[in-house]
């Protein structure tokens, strides 16, 4: 065999193979980087709607709260796992606060949960008034649901 071929101090070529090793390694740390704020995108915009929804529904409960304890009102008509919008509708409100803050009127309930004392602690006599307790369910959909107790008190009647 020639001498050429064996001979280990031919440095050509050498620094094509550099260069493509340092190109691959540049295209893998890139498709890694690219991967991974893909990923942090897709994440941030799920915290986003996720947190978009918590905060509407915790407002759909306020709106529900509201309704009881700024007008004084006791629907008759609020019972066991009723549609909220019937329910407050029936009781002289409309449903449209609850459709603009996008909630799920279909599961969006008050419930009472059942009639008692009034809470302890408050300074409030329990042989004049009386305790309604309420379950509020506001839901956004395919979402987050809060669910919050809440009492109304009113006098006895004698």
């Amino acid at each position: 065999m020639s001498r050429a071929f064996f001979d280990l101090r031919n440095e050509r070529g050498t620094a094509l193979v550099i260069a493509l090793l340092v190109m691959i390694t540049a295209t893998v740390v890139a498709l890694c980087a690219n991967f991974t704020s893909t990923t942090e995108l897709a994440i941030s915009g799920n915290q986003r709607r996720y947190t978009t929804d918590f905060f509407k529904a915790d407002g759909g409960l306020e709106l529900i709260k509201s309704y009881f304890f700024d007008n004084f009102i006791f629907p008759s008509n609020v019972g066991g796992q009723s549609n909220v919008g019937s329910d407050l509708t029936g009781a002289g409100y409309d449903n449209s606060p609850f459709v603009n803050l996008g909630l799920d009127t279909t599961q969006t309930t008050v419930t009472k949960v059942y009639e008692g004392n009034p809470p302890r602690g408050r300074g409030i006599s329990a042989t004049k008034f009386r305790g309604n307790y309420y379950r509020a369910r506001s839901v956004m959909p395919n979402s987050v649901g809060l669910e919050e107790e809440f009492c109304l008190i009113s006098p006895k009647a004698n």
